[in-house]
């Protein structure tokens, strides 16, 4: 049992030692974080910026996040005229109620999205202007898909929307699945024929962001 002995006499020796530590060493390591903590904040309060000075810092700050929001929108359109079917098409009934299409269920993106895909392809294929074979394959899409939960994974995004100019223009937006290729070619040489322009650049600036311009140059006629 040496080593029950050798452990013995190490635990004697430890207590011991610190046993011989002075009184109040804990005391003093405390102090030692208090005196830092007050050097902290008499430090932050030397640097912290006067009246003056916080209205510059608020400006420098707006000024820095409207010109990342205005680049951040425009990287998006970029990216979105890469991936989507953007057009630009007069007002037609198919558009007016597909842009006017609101889910039930406002929790679930994905019912919107193909409630306004239905308005769109139905409303074409009823409409007497599309070719007839356009027609049929509008309406075979259709009767194929006559719920919209069946196009789950088919149809990635729709947007329908009027937007701000003269004359009533629709901006149309669409991404769908590989398989619904046939489709997408009807939708978009009808809208084409209607009067429609196949837009392959990014759209222009949102309400948003012309509210952001608008706001910087209120902030420079300070």
């Amino acid at each position: 049992m040496d080593w029950v002995k050798q452990w013995d006499a190490t635990g004697q020796n430890s207590s011991s030692s610190s046993s011989s530590l002075p009184k109040g060493s804990a005391k003093s390591k405390g102090k030692g974080s208090n005196v830092s903590r007050r050097s902290f904040e008499s430090d932050r309060k030397r640097f912290r910026p006067q009246p003056q000075n916080r209205l510059q810092a608020v400006e420098r700050l707006s000024r820095s996040t409207a010109a990342l929001a205005q680049r951040t929108a425009r990287t998006v359109a970029f990216l979105i005229s890469q991936a989507v079917v953007t057009i630009l098409c007069p007002e037609l009934p198919a558009l007016k109620n597909a842009a006017a299409a609101i889910a039930q269920d406002s929790s679930d993106p994905h019912e919107t999205i193909f409630q306004k895909w239905g308005c769109v392809v139905k409303g074409l294929s009823l409409d007497s202007k599309t070719a007839p074979h356009h027609a049929e394959t509008l309406k075979a899409h259709v009767m194929q898909f006559s719920k919209p939960s069946l196009l789950e994974g088919k149809v990635h995004l729709c947007r329908v929307k009027p937007t701000f100019r003269d004359r009533p223009l629709y901006l149309v937006q669409f991404r769908v699945d590989d398989s619904l290729q046939n489709v997408a070619i009807a939708v978009i040489e009808t809208l084409v024929k209607a009067g429609g322009n196949v837009s392959y650049y990014p759209a222009s600036r949102s309400g948003e962001e012309r509210a952001v311009t608008d706001a910087l140059d209120a902030l420079d006629a300070l």
